[in-house]
């Protein structure tokens, strides 16, 4: 942190959708670094923040960035799995 800046404190953005995270962040006078995709083979987190840096509870500057991965849908023809069904 810069000495004189206004500290803020990452929120936890884990199962946060898009929209969510945003409001979190701007509410913590923060804003989105990169965002990036990664497919959830188990669909179980589709549409929600599953990683997040730097991580909930770091000491920031406000203003400071946060990146977040994004979990989406397996392209056709992979398909979700589940918990008794073996990878398709």
């Amino acid at each position: 942190m810069v000495v004189g800046a206004l500290p803020a404190t990452v929120p936890d953005l884990h199962g946060d959708s898009i929209a969510q995270a945003g409001q979190a962040l701007n509410a913590a006078g923060l804003v989105f670094g990169s965002v990036s995709y990664a497919v959830d083979y188990t669909c179980t987190n589709i549409g929600t923040v599953t990683w997040q840096s730097p991580v909930a509870g770091t000491r920031v500057n406000r203003g400071a960035a946060v990146s977040v991965r994004i979990a989406t849908a397996p392209r056709p023809p992979r398909e979700c799995l589940l918990a008794s069904a073996p990878y398709r």
